[in-house]
């Protein structure tokens, strides 16, 4: 029985949770023989949270409720019972009838009349129930102004409110004559009967609020009840009334910082937080608003010591010692956080920041049952917090409970339809089920809403925030095939935030996705290691196999934003098996395993192929070991040690494989260390720093056969040329992000010492051979940059740019120049887009794959896979519509002037090429269970003048190259999904030999097929491809000088292949 003046929360066997209204009578009957279990309402009110496999039933003396597994409100009075759903189905029935609710429907039924329907809403049945803040405490000074018989009663009911002891505490202060007409007396009843849910009590005492600093506690608790009812600019007024009345009266300041809050001034409101603290500098109340704010705006150092003041001054205060453990869980203190978090429930189990905390602790620790039962009580302890319920919904996401899921989100949209955080959770749900498009429609609506988050983070963590949106939409755009809208959410994600981890991981597939940007690609990858959070999940040494996907979440935490814990874990493994005609199999493994300040992960793979035709085999495998250590909040350290071989033929595509270049086996074998350290001091600001070491061991064996006429006889000419090299890196980056502009900085310097040899044979020995040689080349490569994207209004931004490049190479002529860069991206209305730039840039070396450096400006590609030392300038204009059914549409055309050193000409010479690049594209979700992909791409490499004829040049002079690449995704079944491609490929070029110009082509269509098996939320799935279905035979020329052994981008003959991938 709940008493007059209190609540009670109870917790059930079997998932069910029972909140208890004052002066209600609750029985809890034995389990019948079918196993349905029941409680008996005699009196009163209770808000229920079943979710039983079985029955579950409420009876009360006029009517009774069964239902399935749902959430639920039951009120009895003399007169009527009555019942209000919130979640699921119930059957209300008496004697006299039944009737049937869903979720927002209610029902009431009197002793004799039948159960029939009634308008309530969902949240007004649970008002009782509503959490409101503590802004009041009585300073010493208010106490020793009242008369001695009122101050004794006040202080004897402060001890015991501290206490958890509310009801008793209003029993000790009384609601005399005497008190109210006493106006601080009056507000701290008021007070504490708000903290009981009965804000009904609560407004008489709030009424004839006398002028002055009597009147201003009055006011603030006015403020507080107006917030609670979305009246926000009455809230505000009440608010600075109170402060006018009495500037140093804590409750008034408090309360202003709510309201400002409200008004979506995080910063404002941490303003009016640090003046109460000022004002009162004994009030807890008003040091643990302060954290709670500090917490808010991610800035955990100082919020865990604004938490621990509010403890030292009031150990007893469960909101502080709740707020001191958040900080403690956010700056991954698992262990002292949980232990804060059960102080703070020992003190008052009511707290539902508290059970929050520590579900969350549980979670991030991998105790995922207890962690969500946590949740459900803080959602009972508070059911009308939309983002409670959004977080619990998170949590049965992790469970493979996507129905339950589903209805809290459901909830959470009609509690608060401006939170973006159901949606966005909705969004990982949805594409966790196969549905894809689905996951597009609720994330892009997530993205809309995400600047009504302003009442709790700032404006640059808005954009944080908007980042990890757009990069967990990228995987929806994958599954799709949607190339143009995965590489948007990539762009869009880094203009946000350049420190998002999972933004960069992103822009690593969307180049995975193109030719000719394999240094770009390793450059992402890097800076995403960088900044990945402790516990997350590691990367795979290659990708081999996909992985899952991945909820990050924003790289800056808070109470408020809390989903990149549900990303983080102890332990996390992931592996891959592949199998395929052409003698393809391969297998990828990947493991990791964290403690609260440290992660260690470990990552194999191996691929092989015979490839198509003759020496065309390939052979790709590597290891990788990474520890991650995090001495601070702020500070991480990451160390990586890597080992890879590749051995095969330079010959695996070529339109010209039997021109110039002869067939080559290459082997290249590579080992790294890198060492990285980064410095965070607050979300906005960030410091990289990365040194690396690798050696490179690389051997090419050329072959070629003939015969002379006379004497008649054959004979093998063998040419082995080896490459020991050994280099080093080091690179730094700061970036900053204000609300209006970003900054990034940078710096590097790198060394290689590049030791060749060279060895001739011929058999039989015909001619005389020079003897085996060796050689050296060393680089030195320093260079550094500056970007600054200023955004002048919502609609434009201005991009400026500079980079000093100082490259000295023993086999080309020295460079040493400054690069300019400008952007500008224009975007008039919501969804459309139009981008320009003007940029130089230069290729360093071959063998420096990864740089802290941007990889694009202005969304425009910068980082190409050139010759070493090559400079180049590159004019682009874009522009693009998303559309609001989700389908976009756009084009991009770029020219760019490259000057590239030693290719046809002596070490002193520079050749001028010529590329263009250009595509259209249209992407369209068609309804719900299908999308269509259509791109046209052109790309162009032609070398400006023909070299002399006495020149011998191994690549194409010219290269055009054009795609039409058309994809059908469908989904089958909700666990099976298909998807067909067809790609007309167009090429032709030129190669330069003997003084003339062999000019071939290529034209033919490739139709692929892939089907995908994953059965809704599981961890492993099946995937099936055929490739080129019709078995065409024809040559392709990579566009990019790279000659290393690799995987094709094309099949020149009839493929197939199964894939099987799991991660947990």
């Amino acid at each position: 029985m709940a008493r007059a003046l209190a609540r009670a929360a109870i917790v059930l066997d079997d998932d069910v949770l029972v909140r208890l209204d004052q002066n209600s009578t609750l029985t809890i009957m034995p389990p019948a023989q079918r196993a349905d279990s029941e409680l008996g309402l005699r009196e009163g009110a209770l808000h229920v949270i079943s979710r039983f496999r079985k029955r579950f039933g409420v009876q009360t003396p006029f009517v009774n409720a069964l239902v399935d597994g749902t959430e639920f409100t039951v009120i009895q009075d003399s007169v009527q019972g009555r019942v209000v759903v919130a979640e699921g189905r119930v059957r209300v029935h008496n004697r006299a009838g039944e009737l049937l609710l869903l979720a927002g429907q209610s029902a009431a039924a009197g002793e004799a009349g039948a159960p029939s329907p009634i308008e309530v809403r969902p949240i007004d049945a649970i008002r009782w129930a509503i959490h409101y803040p503590p802004v009041i405490r009585l300073s010493d000074a208010q106490l020793g102004a009242l008369a001695p018989a009122l101050a004794a009663r006040a202080r004897s009911a402060l001890a015991l409110d501290v206490d958890g002891q509310t009801t008793a505490a209003l029993d000790a202060l009384g609601d005399g004559e005497a008190l109210r007409e006493v106006a601080a007396l009056r507000a701290l009843r008021a007070s504490m009967l708000l903290s009981v849910g009965r804000v009904d009590q609560a407004r008489p005492l709030l009424e004839n609020v006398p002028a002055g600093a009597d009147g201003a506690a009055l006011h603030a608790l006015r403020a507080i009840v107006r917030l609670t009812e979305n009246a926000f600019g009455e809230a505000k007024e009440e608010a600075m009334s109170a402060v006018t009345a009495d500037r140093d009266l804590a409750a008034g300041w408090i309360a202003l910082s709510y309201a400002r809050q409200a008004e979506r001034d995080p910063q404002g409101a941490l303003e009016a937080a640090a003046a109460a603290c000022l004002a009162a500098p004994g009030d807890a109340l008003a040091w643990a608003r302060r954290a709670e704010l500090a917490l808010a705006l991610s800035r955990i150092e100082e919020g865990r010591q604004h938490a621990a003041r509010a403890v030292s001054l009031e150990p007893r205060v469960p909101r502080g010692n709740a707020l001191l453990g958040f900080a403690q869980l956010l700056a991954g203190d698992l262990q002292a956080a949980s232990a804060r978090f059960d102080d703070a429930l020992r003190i008052d189990a009511n707290e539902p920041l508290a059970h929050l905390g520590r579900g969350l602790a549980l979670i991030r620790a991998g105790s995922l049952a207890p962690g969500r039962r946590e949740l459900e009580i803080a959602v009972i302890l508070d059911p009308s917090n939309a983002e409670l319920r959004s977080t619990l919904g998170r949590a049965y996401l992790e469970e493979a409970r996507g129905k339950v899921a589903s209805d809290q989100f459901e909830l959470a949209k009609r509690l608060d339809p401006a939170s973006p955080t159901p949606w966005y959770y909705g969004a990982f749900g949805k594409l966790r089920a196969n549905d894809p498009i689905g996951a597009i429609a609720d994330g892009q609506r997530a993205i809309e809403l995400n600047d009504n988050r302003a009442v709790l983070r700032s404006d640059s963590l808005l954009d944080s925030d908007r980042a990890a949106r757009n990069a967990d939409l990228g995987r929806a755009y994958q599954q799709l095939g949607f190339e143009a809208s995965l590489a948007q959410a990539a762009r869009d994600s880094l203009a946000d935030d350049p420190a998002n981890s999972a933004a960069h991981r992103l822009m690593a597939d969307a180049y995975g996705e193109q030719n000719g940007f394999e240094s770009a690609r390793l450059s992402e990858l890097l800076q995403a290691r960088l900044r990945a959070p402790l516990g997350g999940r590691p990367l795979d040494a290659y990708r081999l196999v996909p992985a899952l996907p991945v909820l990050d979440g924003p790289r800056a935490l808070s109470p408020e934003e809390t989903s990149a814990l549900f990303a983080t874990g102890a332990h996390h493994f992931s592996a891959g098996v592949l199998a395929g005609s052409q003698g393809t199999r391969g297998l990828s493994i990947t493991a990791s395993s964290a403690s609260e300040k440290a992660q260690v992960s470990a990552s194999a793979y191996d691929l092989r192929s015979d490839g198509f035709g003759d020496a065309a085999d390939v052979a790709i495998s590597g290891q990788k070991l990474d520890v991650q250590l995090a001495t601070s909040p702020s500070t991480a350290i990451l160390a990586e040690l890597s080992h890879s071989d590749r051995s095969g033929s330079n010959l695996a595509q070529r339109l010209f494989a039997d021109a110039g270049d002869p067939d080559r086996d290459i082997v290249t074998r590579r080992d790294s260390g890198r060492l990285s350290l980064r410095y965070g001091p607050s979300a906005d600001e960030e410091w990289l720093l990365s040194a690396a070491v690798s050696h490179v061991d690389k051997r090419q064996r050329a072959t070629s056969s003939g015969s002379l006429p006379f004497p008649p006889f054959a004979y093998k000419y063998t040419r082995n040329d080896g490459n020991d090299v050994d280099f080093h890196d080091l690179g730094l980056q700061y970036s900053r992000i204000s609300s209006t502009s970003s900054l990034q900085l940078g710096a590097s310097a790198y060394r290689s010492d590049d030791r060749m040899s060279l060895t001739e044979t011929i058999d039989p020995l015909i001619l005389p051979l020079d003897p085996p040689s060796a050689s050296r080349r060393t680089v030195k490569h320093d260079s550094g940059f500056a970007n600054w994207d200023l955004r002048v209004d919502k609609r434009l931004s201005v991009l400026l740019g500079a980079e000093y490049q100082s490259y000295e190479d023993s086999l080309v002529a020295p460079v040493e120049r400054m690069n300019a860069k400008l952007g500008i991206a224009y975007r008039p209305v919501v969804g459309t887009q139009f981008r320009a730039a003007i940029f130089q840039s230069m290729k360093g070396d071959y063998w420096r794959e990864e740089t802290l450096e941007p990889t694009r400006f202005n969304g425009f590609d910068q980082s190409f896979d050139d010759l070493s030392g090559t400079t180049s300038t590159r004019v682009a204009v874009a522009a693009q519509r998303r559309f609001a059914g989700g389908a976009l549409v756009g084009a991009e055309w770029s020219r760019r002037s490259l000057s590239v050193p030693n290719l046809g000409c002596n070490s002193q010479c520079r050749s001028g090429w010529r590329e263009l690049r250009h595509k259209v594209f249209a992407e369209v979700p068609l309804g719900s269970r299908a999308a269509l992909a259509a791109r046209w791409q052109y790309e162009s490499l032609e070398r400006e003048n023909l070299p002399a004829p006495t020149t011998v040049l191994t690549v194409p002079v010219q290269l055009h190259t054009e795609l039409l690449p058309l994809s059908l995704w469908v989904s089958l079944t909700s666990k099976i999904t298909g998807t067909v491609e067809a790609t007309r490929l167009r090429q032709k070029g030129a190669v330069f030999s003997a003084g003339l110009l062999d000019e071939r082509q290529t034209s033919v269509w490739l139709t692929n097929l892939k089907f995908r098996y994953q059965d809704g939320l599981a961890r492993w799935y099946i995937e099936a491809a055929l490739r080129n279905i019709f078995d065409q035979k024809f040559a392709y020329q990579n566009t990019d000088f790279r000659d290393e052994a690799r995987t094709p981008q094309f099949y020149p003959e009839r493929s197939i292949y199964l894939r099987i991938g799991m991660s947990f």
